[in-house]
């Protein structure tokens, strides 16, 4: 399975939140979590680590600036 995540930061909270566009070329996101990440990395991380829990035996891997 392969999909885009972006990062978002929310100028009211100063906070980031993750927005997830699958298919990957979607142009409306098919999911957008809170604004609770203090970095754009930390949203990106705690994505991956989601997705290693959920689906152990699945290789999950990023790819930057696609």
């Amino acid at each position: 399975m392969k999909f885009r995540l972006e990062t978002v930061l929310d100028k009211n909270t100063g906070m980031y939140y993750g927005e997830m566009y699958y298919p990957e070329n979607a142009t409306e996101p098919y999911v957008r979590s809170k604004a609770v990440f203090t970095s754009a990395e930390a949203a990106v991380q705690h994505t991956l680590d989601t997705f290693k829990k959920m689906f152990p035996d699945q290789p999950v891997a990023i790819r930057e600036g696609l």
